[in-house]
């Protein structure tokens, strides 16, 4: 597992992220150093395959410091069990983690670019390889 630094594997994630509202959500990287390697969404409370919504990953909140991940819909999450890899847009970066005051914590953003339908919902997570 990545956070014990003997492998790739999960860094942090973000549950029920709101996708019916433009904004940040937090997710917490317990690393010194990483090489994020994928973003997956996954666990759609309805199906997205009409929806709007789109989301990108950013080092800093208000989609500032670095893009990770591009804003793509997220039209093919048409249920729980189904999942999206997103490209990571930033090749060839070691990231530190983001400090966010209002968390006291080390971390990355998953923003809303365009919203969705009222109520939609999924799950991000990230994977890569913790440095320290």
């Amino acid at each position: 597992m990545s956070l014990q630094g003997n492998s790739r594997g999960p860094l942090g994630s973000a549950i029920g992220v709101k996708l019916d509202t433009l904004g940040d959500t937090f997710i917490r990287l317990p690393v010194g150093q990483y090489i994020p390697r994928n973003i997956t969404a996954t666990n759609a409370n309805v199906t997205l395959a009409a929806s709007t919504a789109q989301i990108a990953v950013y080092t800093a909140a208000a989609a500032g410091g670095t893009n990770i991940v591009a804003a793509a819909v997220l039209t093919t999450l048409t249920g729980p069990t189904v999942f999206a890899d997103r490209t990571i847009a930033t090749a060839t970066t070691v990231f530190t983690p983001t400090y966010a005051s209002t968390q006291k914590e080390y971390g990355v953003y998953v923003r809303v670019t365009v919203a969705g339908a009222a109520g939609q919902t999924c799950d991000v997570h990230i994977f890569g390889d913790a440095i320290k």
